[in-house]
């Protein structure tokens, strides 16, 4: 017998399996079986299938054995099972403080698959739900049970808010000037207020192009992450604590690279640095958990080998290739010195090139740390003139790294980003006064073809 039916199929985690009918050509009678059958996966051997609903996602080699009184023929089945649907899980604080009287806002935040969807009931009296935010001003002081749920294609998860409403008036609990009402952190004396960059539930979108000072592929898409600022103040508006919150969209590299963030603040001044992933050997960290050796200012490496946790690279940049599905991290700065200011968000992000810490590339204009490697300055593409302050820019004035309002629909493998987004070079080219949304979808703005799609 010579097997006949294909030796590749597809499913996904938790959906029905479409049936693969094993058959062979040659003399009857053919007898058959199929062994090292994903989990979740069983063999017929009255019909010669395989069926069921695949449990994991992964590839799996599946062997396939047809057998007659001639001989007996051997094949690999590769099934791919890619990650199914996630049902949501609610992952915001069940607890909550208002004041009568008073603004107060509550956003419902889940895991799991989008779309989501959110829902609330047994509100009290001036609150009502849009979307994943409850807000309105409280028309009485009370403990309210809130039922809330999230619920997507996969399922619905169903927790309760506990909200308790206070009597409205001027109390200052901690005694640090800001009421209650307007105090993020009542009983906190060292914590008073919350701001967020881009705002409290959007993230913007970082890229880099890791072959600087050469252009190499230009497809940006080395390293793609989403980033979200929440600046903790006190009583005096200085800051207390950074708590930034990051997802890796793209690792489009070989190269083991790795990210960081500068603070416009001594390294003094900060207590503690925690979350970061350490993975090589070029990063050394301060106990604190900063980047040891900087002078004037806090250097934040969130991870310093960004291949470990992509599989080793090269992942989610190639359509029908590797895909990582990656989560949202969080790395939380704390000062015991509060800081008048600390800079500007998303605060000059950059990575480093396999693990060549003074190989640094950073948004344009925006000056590198302690550590750089001046040498690679004016070399290849790049006509940076560090006297005046304009770094990282070629002599048309194109970039090597970008930061976009919304979350960045990049290139595909080797594609350069010129071929993708057409109105990227006008915009990188004008310093940014021509189509300063080039990265929008709107008519004429981008090749559809070019850019990934994130697997379904």
């Amino acid at each position: 017998p010579s097997i006949s039916s294909p030796l590749t199929a597809s499913g996904t985690a938790g959906d029905q399996f479409v049936t693969y009918t094993l058959t062979a050509e040659g003399s009857p009678d053919i007898t058959y079986s199929a062994s090292n059958l994903p989990d979740g996966l069983t063999y017929n051997p009255n019909d010669h299938t395989i069926n069921g609903t695949p449990t994991f996602s992964g590839d799996f080699n599946v062997t396939l054995q047809a057998t007659n009184s001639y001989g007996t023929d051997v094949q690999t089945l590769v099934i791919s099972i890619a990650l199914g649907m996630e049902a949501p899980v609610i992952s915001s604080p069940l607890f909550g403080d208002g004041m009568e009287g008073f603004p107060y806002s509550y956003s419902i935040t889940a895991t799991g698959s989008q779309t989501i969807t959110f829902g609330a009931s047994n509100l009290p009296d001036g609150l009502s739900i849009s979307g994943s935010v409850i807000s309105g001003i409280p028309n009485e002081a009370g403990v309210y049970n809130i039922p809330l749920t999230a619920t997507n294609d996969a399922g619905t998860d169903n927790k309760t808010l506990v909200l308790t409403i206070g009597l409205g008036g001027l109390i200052d609990s901690d005694g640090d000037g800001i009421s209650d009402n307007l105090d993020a952190y009542p009983s906190d004396p060292e914590r008073a207020f919350n701001s967020y960059y881009p705002d409290a539930v959007e993230f913007v979108s970082v890229a880099f192009e890791d072959l600087w000072p050469g252009f190499g592929d230009y497809d940006y898409n080395d390293f793609v992450a989403n980033l979200n600022f929440k600046k903790v103040t006190n009583a005096q508006n200085e800051v207390v604590d950074i708590i930034l919150k990051y997802q890796i969209m793209a690792d489009g590299a070989s190269l083991e690279n790795g990210f960081g963030l500068v603070f416009d603040a001594l390294p003094s001044s900060v207590e503690s640095v925690t979350g970061c992933l350490k993975f090589g050997n070029s990063v050394v960290l301060d106990p604190a958990g900063y980047e040891a050796g900087h002078t004037n200012s806090t250097v934040i490496i969130p991870i310093d080998n960004i291949n470990t946790i992509m599989d080793g690279g090269m992942a989610n940049t190639i359509p029908g290739g590797k895909y990582v599905q990656t989560t949202v991290s969080t790395i939380t700065t704390h000062f015991s010195t509060p800081q008048a200011s600390i800079g500007t968000p998303p605060y000059n992000p950059f990575i480093f090139i396999s693990q060549d810490r003074g190989h640094e590339i950073h948004l344009k204009n925006q000056p590198p740390t302690d550590f750089v490697d001046v040498d690679y300055f004016n070399t290849e593409a790049d006509a940076s003139v560090p006297s005046e302050g304009k770094y990282y820019r070629s002599a048309s004035g194109l970039t090597w790294a970008i930061e976009t309002a919304v979350n960045f629909n990049y290139p595909v493998e080797q594609v350069d980003i010129l071929s993708a987004h057409l109105k990227f070079a006008a915009w990188s080219q004008s310093a940014g006064s021509d189509f300063p949304d080039w990265y929008m979808d709107l008519p004429g703005y981008r090749n559809d073809g070019n850019i990934y799609v994130v697997p379904q």
